[in-house]
């Protein structure tokens, strides 16, 4: 699930799971291309946006997360769900992440996650391209649950939740547990009530709480 924003041509979040039925032997796709699904009226970027200007085309939702088959894993390759990324950033601490998040389900869990871009308030958004925003850092909220089939009801306050803001520069490095914070921070950033269905006196406690596995 993907909310987007035609103005910055950028994701404002993706949403998705992670389970062993989502994981096979699908080759990575090579070629990132305009969502269909998404109306002709509404911009988009394309990979010239991209062409020598510094940033690499970022997944939210990552290609390793959509092994099943080729068709979901082509369906990760869409301007939907890009944006402009550092190398640094991306395949270092970023991909850090999204590793620990099949490792957990490696482990046996059922994993839901959250991420978007973050843009400085206070600064003018450097762009690329035919305006495509570059993101200041990147938020991503990973929860890790048990079972075929868990639901919000399932979350409790001590299910492990994993926030993030990773900085999206050259000079971001080490994994993610460098950029650890809580969910109340992200909401306070983002302006996102997130985990909202979960019940309200939980979502409470685990606002407050920074993962420390």
């Amino acid at each position: 699930m993907t909310s987007y924003d035609s103005a910055r041509k950028n994701p404002r979040w993706t949403s998705w799971e992670v389970s062993s039925a989502w994981l096979g032997t699908a080759d990575r796709s090579t070629t990132f291309r305009a969502d269909p699904d998404l109306p002709s009226s509404l911009a988009q970027a394309a990979s010239s946006d991209y062409s020598k200007s510094g940033y690499q085309q970022g997944h939210l939702c990552p290609s390793a997360d959509r092994t099943s088959s080729d068709a979901v894993n082509e369906a990760t390759f869409v301007f939907t769900n890009v944006v402009p990324q550092t190398a640094a950033s991306n395949i270092g601490s970023w991909k850090s992440l999204e590793t620990e998040e099949r490792a957990l389900v490696a482990a046996g869990d059922h994993v839901f996650v959250i991420a978007g871009p973050l843009y400085a308030a206070d600064a003018t958004e450097h762009t690329i391209g035919a305006g495509v925003a570059v993101p200041t850092s990147m938020f991503k909220v990973v929860v890790a649950l048990h079972g075929d089939h868990p639901a919000a009801g399932d979350v409790t306050t001590s299910t492990r939740v994993i926030a993030v803001d990773i900085p999206n520069t050259n000079a971001v490095s080490g994994n993610y547990r460098n950029y650890r914070t809580t969910l109340g921070d992200l909401e306070k950033r983002t302006g996102f009530h997130l985990l909202s269905d979960v019940a309200p006196g939980v979502h409470e406690a685990l606002t407050t709480a920074i993962d420390t596995l």
